[in-house]
C-alpha cells in the first residue's frame, strides 16, 4: 500500500527511501511541496449546476499536513479574519460553477500567511457532511439527494438557518489505546476510527465537550507534563503561567525544568523512565507542541505512558493552546 511522510531535509528522505518504499518505474515516488505552519480548512457546498450554497466552513485545529480525518476541526473558523473566510467562500463557488456541480462539493485550502492555496475539489458528499449538518441544524444530504434528482437550491431557502453564535467541535477517536507502543504522533496517513463533537457557546467550552466525548477530558487539577520545549517558547510559556495561577503543577525533565526556571516558572523535575517516575493518578495532561520534530526517546515515553494511562497528550501547537483555554476558561455558563 501506499505509504505518506512528511520529510524535512536530505538525510530524512535518503533514509525514507532507503527503508520505507521500493523504488521503480512501475512504483514512482510522488513527492508534493509542504507548507510548514499553514493552516487547513474544508469548506462544504451545495450547488444545483447554477446556484451555489454554501453549507460551512470548517477550521481545522492541527496544521496541514496531518490528515484530514485525524484532525480536530471547528466552525465557524475561529483564528483568521473574516476576509480569508470570504475568500474561501467565493473560490469555494466559483469551483463549484465551474465544474457545473450537482448535489454535494468538498474543497479543502490551506491558508499561509494571508495566502490561500488549493489542496483539492471533491464534487461529491464528504465525512465533514454529518458534522456540518449536526453544527448548522441543515438536513445537508437530504437536499443534496433532492438537488440531485432535479430541485433547485431557490426551494430549500427557508431550510438554511444560522449557526445561533454557537461553536461545534468534531474531535477524531483514534484507535491507538489498542496497539500498545504505537506513538501518538499524527502524520498524512488517516488513523482515526470514529468522530465525536462537542457544540458550546464558546470554543473553550465546545472543545472540552468534544474531549470528553472522545474518552479524554480534561481535568483542572492535578499536574500537566512538558517532556520537551518547543521552538518557539514565548507563547508556550505563557499558557503554563496561566496552568500555574490556576494551581496545575508543572512536571518536567531536569534540562526543561531548568529553561523553566530561567522564565520565572516552578516546575518538578523528573528523571528517568516517566512509567517508574510519573504518578498516573497526579498526571492530568502532556503538553508536547512540537512532537512530531522531536526526536527524543524520552518524550516519546512520556506520550506512550499518556497513552497507556488515558492521559490527553497533545503534539501540535493550536491543539495545546485550546487545551489549556478549556483547562482556565471561567465557570460561568452564560453565552
Amino acid at each position: 500500500g501506499q505509504s505518506m511522510r512528511i520529510v524535512r531535509d536530505d538525510a530524512e528522505l535518503r533514509s525514507y527511501i532507503d527503508s520505507a518504499v521500493s523504488v521503480s518505474n512501475d512504483r514512482p515516488v510522488l513527492i508534493d511541496g509542504y507548507l510548514e505552519n499553514a493552516i487547513e480548512f474544508d469548506v462544504d457546498a451545495l450547488c444545483d449546476g447554477e446556484e451555489v450554497r454554501i453549507s460551512g466552513v470548517m477550521e481545522h485545529v492541527e496544521p496541514a499536513g496531518i490528515h484530514s480525518g485525524d484532525s480536530a476541526c471547528v466552525i465557524p473558523p475561529y483564528s483568521v479574519s473574516s476576509g480569508i473566510v470570504e475568500q474561501l467562500t467565493r473560490q469555494t463557488s466559483a469551483i463549484a460553477r465551474e465544474l457545473k456541480v450537482v448535489g454535494l462539493i468538498n474543497v479543502q485550502f490551506a491558508v499561509v500567511k494571508d495566502q490561500i492555496f488549493l489542496i483539492e475539489a471533491n464534487p461529491r458528499a464528504s465525512r465533514t457532511v454529518p458534522f456540518v449538518a449536526k453544527a448548522k441544524g441543515v438536513p445537508v444530504a437530504k437536499i443534496a439527494a433532492q438537488v440531485i434528482a432535479g430541485r433547485k437550491l431557490q426551494e430549500f431557502q427557508e431550510m438554511f438557518s444560522e449557526t445561533r453564535g454557537l461553536y461545534s467541535v468534531k474531535e477524531a477517536v483514534l484507535p491507538f489505546k489498542r496497539f500498545p507502543g504505537c506513538d501518538t504522533v499524527l502524520g498524512p496517513e488517516m488513523k482515526s476510527t470514529g468522530e465525536v463533537m462537542g457544540i458550546e457557546w464558546t470554543l473553550p467550552r465546545a472543545f472540552a465537550k468534544s474531549q470528553e466525548a472522545a474518552g479524554f477530558p480534561l481535568d483542572r487539577k492535578g499536574a500537566v507534563v512538558v517532556p520537551a520545549m518547543p521552538g518557539d517558547r514565548s507563547d508556550f510559556i505563557e499558557m503554563l503561567k496561566l496552568l500555574r495561577k490556576r494551581g496545575i503543577v508543572i512536571q518536567a525533565p531536569p534540562d526543561v525544568r531548568r529553561l523553566l526556571k530561567t522564565s520565572g516558572l516552578e516546575a518538578t523535575a523528573y528523571e528517568g523512565d516517566p512509567f517508574d517516575t510519573l504518578d498516573p493518578d497526579q498526571t492530568r495532561l502532556v503538553l508536547h507542541p512540537d512532537a512530531a520534530e522531536c526526536g527524543n526517546p524520552e518524550a516519546k515515553r512520556v506520550r506512550e505512558f499518556a497513552l497507556r494511562n488515558a492521559i490527553p497528550c497533545y503534539t501540535t501547537k493550536r491543539s495545546c493552546d485550546l487545551a489549556v483555554a478549556a483547562m482556565t476558561q471561567s465557570d460561568s455558563t452564560d453565552p
